[in-house]
Formats: C-alpha cells, structure tokens, sequence
C-alpha cells in the first residue's frame, strides 16, 4: 500500500502546472510568440455606453499593446553588440536620405549618451557626460542616385562624427602640476594643469610614482625614470635606466622643474611634480611625468595624440572648462565613405560607428532582351494578329506585370504599329494590351513586386517612332535602355557593338563600361554587372527590392561579443480592429483571444460578468459587482488578471477599472507606463491622481 501511495504522489507531482499570469508579465500575455515573430491576440473591450475617458483608458492600452506586433529580426556577428552602458544604436536609414533625422527617428541624430562618469577634484565628487553624434550621414556614394558602392557618406566637414565631454564647473584656477584635474578622453587618461581661453594644458607622457627603497620607476617606451635621493617639497636626484638597468643618465631636478636627458638620439624629459621623504629617512618618493615632453597646451583642431583623424574642439568660460569635443576629420578633399559592412574605431576601440548590412535581401530579377513574339487580340483568339514579329521581351522572376497576374511583357513591332502584350502562362500565349503607331503611346506598363510600384515606358521622338524603354522605380531612379528596331530584329543602342555607357543612362548619366560593379539606385533597385557585358548581348538585368531598400547602420562602445550576432524586434503595423465594445465581444467569449476589458462593472457587461463569478474583488475581499462597486464608499482604479476567464482554458481577461472614470483612466495610465513590469500580484487596486505620485496595494 505505500508503495502505491508514492507511486501515485510522484505521478501528481509530475504533472505539469500552468504558470498563472501576473500583473508584471504585461503585456507579453496579450501575444501569440513563436521563435520568430509575436502578433497581438487580444482586443480591448469597453462597454456599449461609456464615459470618454474610458475610451482614451482604452487608447492609451491598444498603444501599448501593439507593441508586441513584432517579427524577430537576427542581426549577423561582427557587429558592436556588446556595448557597455547599453549604449549600442542599431537604426534602419534610408538610401540617399540626407539627414538621419528624417528617416531614423533621430536615433543618431539626437546625441548617444555613453555614460556618465564620476571623478572627484578637492574631495568633491562630480559627474561628468560623454557622447556621440552624427548630426548628419548620408548612406550612399557619390553625389547621384547612382553609385558603384553603398556607403555611409560622412561627407569632407570635421564634426559629421564627434565624441563630447562636457565637465561639471569646477573652478580652473585650482588645477596645478600638484592637483591637476584628472579625466578620460576616449579612455585614456588627461592630467589637466590648467585652463585658457579655448585652451586647456594637461600632462603629457607617462605619469606615475618613483620609490627609492623597491625600488620602482617610471616608464616612457624604453627608458625608466628612478628617484635615489631627494627632500621632500625641494628636489630630486633623478636616475635614467634602460629596459636592461643600465644607467644611462642622472641629475637632480627641483620640484616644478624639467629635466631634459639626451640619450643618443632620443631626447628624455623628466618633470618632478613633488617629493616627499629623503635619503636620510632612508625612503624617498616623487611624482613623475617622464616622456619627450612633460606637458602640452592644446587648442582648436589640434590632434587628439596619437591619432590626427580625431581634433579638439574646446569650450571654455572664465575659469572654467565646460566642454571638450573631438571631431573626426579625415583631411580628406573627398567625401569620407564608410564602405558596407565597414566601420570607424575611435582612439582606443572606445566606439565604432558602422554600416552593417543592407536590410532588403529578397529580390525580383527583371531581365531586357530582344526577341521575337506571336500577339493574339484577346484570351479567346486562335489566330494571332501577327506571328513571331521582333519585341523586346521584359521577364520577371515573379509575377509582377498585369495585376500581377504574369512575369513576362513584351513590346512588339508588326511593322507598322507598336503592340504591349503580357503572356499568359495557362494559356501559352501572349494576349495584346494596347497599341498605338508611336511608341511613345503605347502607355506605360505598370510592375509591382510586394510593395513596390514601378513603371516601364516605351519612348518614342519627334523624329523615331521608337527611341527606347526607360524602368523608372519606387524612387524616381530611372534606367534608361536605348533599345531600337530595326526591320526585322531589335537592338540596344544603334548598332550591335555600341557601348553600355552609350546605350544605358541612370538618372541622366551614362553608366559608362561598368563591368564589374553592381549600380544601386536610391531606393534600392540594382542594375546588375557585368553591365558592358550585359549590353553587348543585347541585355539589361535589374534587380527590384520588394520595398525602400535600408541600410542598417549602428554606433556603441565595443563590447566582447562582437562575433556572436543577436537579434532586435521590428514593429509590425496592426491591420485589424482590436477594439471591441461588449455587444461586439460577446461572439469571442468562447475563444481564446485574451480580454482588455475596460471600465468597473456597472459599464461594462463582461467585467460584471466576471464579478458575478467571484472572480473579482477589491482589497478588502468584497466581491466586486456592480452593488459591491458602489457600496465600497471608496476611490479607486483596479487592475486585476484573470486565468480561464469565462470558463474557456487558456483564455486571459484583464480588467482595467475604476469606480470613477479618472481612476479607470490613471489605472490604464499606470499600467501604460510599465510601474507593474516585475510584479508577482495578480490583482492591484491604485489610488491618487498622478502616475508620479499614485499609490499601490496588492489585493490578496
């Protein structure tokens, strides 16, 4: 019998039990999540007749919840993804967009903080700021929508990329040799002495402690700089060593002074900031600045040291250092362009700010090609009004032409008059559209792949009838294709051997003999190499994206992982109603779709519904029906979660009420602002006027 009863209470432990869902899981438990996307599986639902402020309660839920419309996005490694602070930015930019700020949100625009530091100067601490901006990128090359390459273009102007440092006031005429202010630019340390106007002047070289009894020294490159005797506040004898200890060098220096030591070639300076002991004391101490110079003075567009790309920009006010910038500055008369899936590492690998990827993968594939072709006048004909007449033939990889309902299109000449005709795969024929004895009549044939609406038109002059067929995309970027018939056959340009750059224009300029570089328009539409080749063959391939292509550009602080890729969540637009009154809800009771239910019992029916059945009570364990809402003498909003609601499994209800209207407006308000993000309570009532100021009680 006992071993029975185990064998039973271990079964029952092993079965498993539905998590019940809490106030901090909002608003995940509104969504249906797979690996790779969330889609919202809720509606809101106030009562048929309802105060206005239940409405704008609803409101404020329905934004938030449609965040969880997302697809799960992977980003590919090696990229700065992880960056202390969190400081990272990913932003999707559009090609040829000029300021970042109209097509990112201000993502890059609006300076990224790195963090605020602490120091402390005089036994005070202060915080102080950095960041990075790029208050204007443009991701292309070169000056047209035609470009050999994509790239962040950072143009010739220093300052499109900066990092900033602005100080706490703290008054300058304190700092000396003695107690110089001590910060870090791109992490590397600043002794500042003193302040200017525009200037500031900081120790330069290494600085450190020299001990006479271990003794230990200071190092620039090969050389150790050794105190062995010296009187506190007075001087130094000053020993100069190589990396193998020989004794190079000695001299005695007072402290404020500079000593300089030649060595061979190399000219070593030594600056006693202080010493304290002496030889007598048996243990002498100095503070050393050892390097080719001891300090430097440094004012507008000078360089940052050890790197020229980088050049200060400094504000000062009167004894005060309120602001250093560096400025990245290439000394380049080009446009400096951050090639695809390239970067610049600042001084030190403190930031990187790249061009990661292009966002659009998929394409369709849009091939020009001379041919010939039989047009028949509509779906029924047997006949063809002419047969195997020279066209040129536009075919598609997917179904773009016709409403979509064909992949190729032709442009066909009978000898008289010029015929658009689309094929007809189920009926193995191409069926006319329009014609017209110019071409320039015929009317454009419209494409549309996905998202993407695009045109093709036949050209015709004053002198031709034909002159050629012009692919004009999403983005105005225009391909233009001198395409021409003559007698019985078609041809690119007006002999077979011409030229690509003289037969194939992208916004009003030859492509030249590209034969190796892909062209890529503004938005996105790629003319596809070997262009020369291509064209001797009598042939143009252009690859359309299905939307804007994107380019992914991102900027942070280089962290360890930069090899091992992530993801982020790209926000889907919410299509279908999510708001519901009760009377139109009534129907989806017996689904699983969860409830956002707005507004106390006497408004809406649902939520009475669930008072009714116990399901909802306030902190004092009353049973929240519309009697018991009333009779509670209090003022109060509810937000309360309920599992299996209305007796379906699975099935979620949130109520979100109040026994005024402005207490269901500050509990949707309270919850809108995440204040329950981790909460373990299922039911909690919230009370005052303000989010800022609310108060909150669990409800057992």
């Amino acid at each position: 019998m006992k071993k029975l009863i185990a064998t039973v209470l271990a079964a029952i432990m092993l079965v498993p039990v539905a998590m019940a869902t809490t106030l901090g899981d909002f608003p995940g438990f509104l969504a249906t999540k797979t690996d790779t996307t969330s889609r919202v599986n809720a509606y809101v639902i106030t009562g048929d007749h309802v105060d206005s402020y239940d409405v704008l309660a609803g409101i404020d839920l329905a934004t938030r919840i449609a965040e969880m419309n997302y697809d799960v996005v992977s980003v590919p490694g090696g990229v700065a993804i992880g960056c202390e602070y969190g400081t990272c930015k990913k932003a999707e930019v559009g090609l040829n967009t000029e300021y970042v700020n109209t097509s990112m949100g201000n993502e890059l625009t609006t300076p990224i903080g790195l963090g605020v530091k602490k120091i402390t100067y005089g036994g005070v601490e202060y915080a102080i700021t950095e960041k990075v901006g790029v208050p204007h990128v443009v991701v292309a090359a070169g000056d047209t929508s035609v470009n050999g390459s994509i790239g962040i273009d950072l143009g010739t102007t220093a300052g499109n990329l900066y990092y900033e440092v602005d100080l706490p006031f703290i008054n300058a005429t304190q700092f000396s040799y003695t107690n110089p202010l001590k910060i870090k630019l791109f992490g590397q340390e600043f002794q500042i002495t003193g302040v200017g106007s525009g200037t500031f002047t900081a120790l330069t070289g290494s600085v450190g402690l020299a001990e006479s009894t271990t003794p230990t020294g200071v190092t620039y490159g090969e050389y150790t700089a050794y105190v062995t005797d010296g009187e506190t506040g007075s001087w130094a004898l000053i020993v100069i060593k190589d990396s193998a200890g020989n004794q190079l060098a000695s001299d005695i220096i007072n402290k404020g002074s500079t000593g300089t030591f030649t060595i061979g070639t190399t000219t070593l300076k030594v600056k006693v900031i202080d010493v304290w002991g002496s030889a007598i004391s048996g243990r002498v101490s100095a503070k050393l600045v050892v390097g080719p110079e001891v300090d430097k003075t440094y004012a507008d567009n000078d360089p940052f040291p050890g790197n020229d790309l980088w050049i200060f920009d400094i504000t000062t006010a009167t004894d005060y250092l309120q602001s250093i910038v560096l400025k990245y500055a290439p000394n380049e008369t080009a446009n400096e362009v951050i090639p695809l899936g390239g970067m610049i590492a600042a001084p030190n690998d403190y930031f990187e700010f790249g061009l990661q990827d292009l966002i659009v993968k998929t394409f369709t594939t849009v091939t020009f090609s001379p041919d010939t072709v039989s047009v028949y006048a509509n779906a029924t004909a047997t006949t063809p009004i002419f047969s195997s007449k020279p066209a040129i033939k536009i075919e598609a990889t997917d179904y773009v032409f016709n409403n979509q309902n064909a992949k190729k299109a032709y442009i066909a000449f009978d000898g008289t008059k010029y015929y658009v005709a689309y094929y007809d795969e189920a009926l193995g024929k191409a069926i006319n559209a329009s014609t017209s004895y110019y071409g320039g009549s015929l009317g454009s044939i419209s494409g549309k792949f996905d998202t993407h609406t695009f045109t093709i038109t036949p050209k015709n002059s004053t002198s031709s009838n034909f002159t050629g067929v012009w692919l004009t995309d999403g983005g105005s970027g225009t391909v233009k294709m001198a395409y021409n018939f003559t007698g019985t056959t078609v041809i690119l340009g007006t002999s077979s051997s011409a030229e690509a750059g003289d037969v194939i224009s992208w916004a009003n300029e030859n492509v030249g003999d590209y034969d190796v570089s892909d062209l890529t328009s503004s938005y996105g539409s790629v003319l596809k190499a070997p262009i020369k080749t291509n064209a001797g063959s009598q042939k143009v391939v252009i690859q359309l994206p299905p939307e804007q292509q994107k380019a992914f550009v991102y900027m942070g602080k280089i962290g360890e992982e930069t090899t091992t890729g992530g993801t982020y969540n790209k926000i889907i637009s919410v299509l279908t109603p999510i708001a519901k009154t009760t009377t139109e809800a009534a129907a989806e009771k017996t689904t699983t779709k969860a409830f956002v239910l707005v507004g106390g019992p006497c408004a809406n029916t649902l939520v009475a519904e669930l008072a009714e059945a116990g399901l909802l009570k306030d902190k004092n364990n009353v049973t929240l029906t519309c009697d018991g809402w009333i009779g509670t003498g209090r003022n109060f909003g509810l937000i309360s979660v309920v599992d299996n609601a209305f007796g379906v499994t699975g099935k979620t209800a949130l109520v979100v009420a109040g026994t005024r209207a402005e207490d269901t407006r500050l509990a949707a308000q309270y919850l809108q602002a995440d204040k329950l993000k981790g909460s373990t309570a299922k039911a909690v009532e919230v009370t005052g006027t303000s989010v800022a100021t609310a108060t909150v009680e669990t409800v057992a």
